[in-house]
């Protein structure tokens, strides 16, 4: 997901941290055309271990109790006309009602939640969000039909609120509420974007209550990821098999330039950069550089097809079971394609190269 869309799917959460006894948790609905069943919540527990919970539904209503000894996110999943609709409710120890309609997308995003202070804290930061967002819309729209000489100011304008909606807005958020739960959500988001001296700093100024939720931990994880892939790192050894069974490891390309890829065999913008990567390797396959591609590849046989299909000349692996993602996670990648650019001493010179970028760079290094 980009960090525009994760923004703007934030705005429209509804967030949950109201009072009730201690160490209980009651969440009860009445939500009207909700044919179904059942709806899905999930969350992650204290021991960060995703959880998934089928709660029965009679005539649109609902309830739900359930021990919790800290605020955690939930998402909440329900038919919605045809399809299938999500937000997310911040729930803690104590009681939250939702109430709503489930019969559109947009009486679905109207759906009320009461039970906690929090709620107008949340419903203050969407009010000014949408403000500052509407702006740059605006900006966007009126640069479509502007006059050259009224272009570059527009864009200075548009750039602006962009940075302001996705970027300004939300680190000042956590900077200015070190003990809200919307900030450990806000933060999280700026951790995934990979900015880690900045989401170090903005963690490190949450209070320890923060720190240490299954949030908090969830952050730290995600920060020390960060730190291993970050640039200038020597990046850890690894060891899979290729498609003979044969041990390949990363030690074993210490001397060389080795583009490390991650990919898998479903995800189209993969396939679509492999076309870029055996450019690049023809070029420069001579010149001290090759490419070791991991595939993320759940089912063996899906990858030995693609392989067969593409005909790729560098070295290919893929870890058993849930190996690779468990490196992934390690190196704190959240979508593939992704890859390292290591030099010949097992140090991380760039990340994420792609197109021709990943050609200027090996010019640079190469010739």
């Amino acid at each position: 997901m980009s960090y525009k869309k994760s923004y703007t799917i934030l705005c429209v959460m509804l967030l949950v941290l109201p009072a009730f006894a201690f160490g209980q948790l009651k969440i009860t609905g009445n939500v009207k055309n909700l044919n179904a069943d059942s709806i899905l919540l999930i969350y992650a527990s204290v021991k960060s271990k995703q959880e998934k919970v089928k709660i029965p539904v009679h005539n649109g209503q609902f309830e739900w109790l359930s021990s919790w000894t800290e605020t955690t996110a939930v998402n909440v999943i329900m038919p919605v006309g045809k399809s299938k609709m999500s937000f997310m409710l911040f729930a803690e120890p104590g009681e939250q009602k939702l109430s709503g309609d489930a019969a559109t997308p947009a009486t679905f995003k109207e759906m009320s939640v009461t039970g906690s202070n929090t709620q107008n804290e949340y419903v203050q930061y969407c009010t000014q969000m949408a403000s500052i967002y509407a702006k740059y819309s605006h900006a966007k729209e009126l640069l479509k039909s502007a006059p050259a000489s009224e272009v570059p100011e527009l864009k200075n304008q548009a750039e602006s609120y962009y940075r302001q909606y996705f970027v300004t807005e939300n680190d000042n958020y956590v900077e200015q509420h070190p003990g809200s739960y919307l900030s450990l959500e806000l933060l999280l988001k700026i951790a995934n974007t990979g900015a880690y001296d900045k989401a170090k700093r903005l963690f490190e100024s949450l209070q320890p209550a923060m720190r240490t939720t299954v949030k908090g931990r969830m952050i730290q994880a995600q920060l020390s990821a960060i730190q291993n892939g970050s640039i200038g790192r020597e990046m850890q050894d690894f060891a899979f098999n290729d498609p003979t069974g044969k041990t390949i490891r990363l030690a074993d390309y210490r001397g060389k330039f080795v583009l490390v890829d991650f990919w898998a065999s479903w995800c189209a913008p993969c396939r679509a950069e492999t076309p870029n990567l055996l450019r690049a390797y023809q070029t420069f396959k001579d010149k001290n550089f090759t490419i070791l591609s991991v595939s993320c590849d759940e089912k063996e046989d899906k990858w030995v097809k693609a392989l067969k299909q593409d005909q790729l000349p560098w070295v290919q692996v893929r870890g058993s079971g849930s190996k690779s993602f468990e490196l992934m996670t390690y190196f704190g990648i959240k979508n593939i394609p992704s890859s390292f650019l290591v030099d010949p001493s097992g140090k991380i010179l760039a990340k994420d190269l792609r197109g021709d970028a990943l050609t200027v760079k090996l010019k640079q290094v190469l010739e």
